[in-house]
């Protein structure tokens, strides 16, 4: 016997991501406006649980965003021969 098989596929995908990659080290001074500006923190901002004066501080210095699209097709196939010379012998 013969037997013959195929398929075609199309795939498309994707990806998000986001990361931190870098963080600064800074210490923490509620007096120095200078400080706070280097933080990051806008004027009139509302610091809940702020750290005491001179507690280190980390805040990110470098964020990555990225995305990623993948496109793809796939063709595949397939082809079975069977022989049976005799009733006890077959070969695929």
């Amino acid at each position: 016997g013969v037997s013959v098989f195929g398929s075609f596929q199309e795939r498309d995908s994707g990806s998000r991501h986001a990361s931190v990659e870098e963080f600064g080290l800074r210490t923490w001074d509620s007096t120095n406006p200078d400080n706070l500006t280097n933080l990051g923190i806008v004027d009139g901002a509302t610091i809940v649980n702020a750290p005491n004066d001179g507690q280190l501080v980390y805040r990110p210095t470098n964020l990555g965003l990225g995305f990623n699209q993948d496109e793809r097709e796939r063709t595949n196939g397939l082809l079975t021969v069977q022989f049976a010379p005799n009733d006890e012998m077959t070969f695929t």
